[in-house]
């Protein structure tokens, strides 16, 4: 059986929002595609080193309006 090597793949917080938020989004499918990817293990995803920063930022001043407590709760979850 051959072995498949992943794709190396560099996000940034404008796809990672697409994870947590769809409304008014466009490529959500993509980016979520990216995050199955990392699960399923054909996709070597990293996210650049502000993107916590940058997620946390728009999710709580952004349009959406993501309560604190939420973003806390998003931001503490696991990275891919």
């Amino acid at each position: 059986m051959p072995s498949t090597r992943a794709i190396d793949v560099v996000s940034d917080a404008n796809v990672a929002l697409k994870w947590f938020h769809a409304e008014g989004e466009g490529e959500v499918e993509p980016a979520r595609a990216l995050l199955a990817g990392q699960r399923e293990r054909t996709v070597s995803l990293s996210v650049l080193d502000l993107t916590p920063y940058e997620l946390g930022n728009a999710l709580l001043r952004g349009r959406l309006g993501v309560a604190a407590e939420r973003v806390a709760s998003v931001l503490a979850l696991p990275g891919p």
